[in-house]
């Protein structure tokens, strides 16, 4: 995930429909992959997160509620890596693409004090994704999850000024492909921007992303 600009800022009643492509380009160090070890694996990604939200005028303790639903989409996806079986490591290369984990924020609320603004904002990540444990790539991740998160924000309105967060905690259910469970995980993104207009800002976002619960299964 990534945060966004004003991320606690509820916008007028209405419906919205909001398309982003984006490319990633990252490493993962050793883990499990289907009962083996993976040594290490380099991946490429283009993606595509298409995002359709509704605002309405219904109040909830005294915060504007809405909804949302978010499909992403891996356009093509590779990555380069080995697998260890026993004192030896195999290498392996795979490419995938397809519709990845639906992702459901059902119940939103914003407030607004000020300059501040605050969201609670929880989650179900709904596992639609293609998945095969033998895969070195996959679009989804085959269990369950809900993401219980919220955001703040604080702009000023003249000066443009903006720094905002979102901290939340994952809690994950079981591959049933596996009998696996991974742990559960906290994650916190940031965004401090500066906006020069109501239709352009320039900002930095970054992440920390931390699992807090061990893994359990077989």
């Amino acid at each position: 995930t990534y945060n966004d600009f004003a991320v606690a800022i509820a916008s007028p009643p209405g419906y919205y429909l909001r398309n982003d492509l984006f490319y990633y380009d990252a490493t993962v160090g050793a883990r499990p992959l289907g009962g083996q070890v993976d040594l290490g694996v380099s991946q490429q990604v283009w993606g595509n997160l298409l995002k359709f939200a509704c605002m309405s005028d219904i109040t909830i303790l005294g915060g504007a509620y809405g909804a949302a639903i978010v499909l992403p989409v891996v356009l093509d996806a590779s990555a380069t890596g080995s697998i260890g079986i026993g004192a030896t490591s195999v290498e392996r290369q795979g490419g995938t693409s397809g519709i990845g984990d639906v992702f459901l924020p059902p119940f939103q609320l914003y407030w607004t004090q000020g300059n501040q603004h605050f969201a609670f904002t929880p989650g179900i990540v709904i596992p639609t994704g293609g998945y095969d444990k033998d895969r070195l790539l996959n679009t989804g991740r085959n269990y369950w999850s809900f993401d219980l998160a919220g955001s703040y924000t604080w702009l000023h309105p003249q000066r443009g000024h903006e720094i905002s967060f979102t901290p939340g905690v994952l809690f994950n259910g079981r591959n049933s492909d596996t009998d696996y469970r991974t742990g559960n995980e906290f994650h916190l993104d940031w965004t401090v921007a500066q906006h020069f207009s109501e239709s352009f800002a320039i900002g930095l976002t970054g992440y920390w992303y931390e699992q807090i619960t061990g893994d359990s299964g077989q």
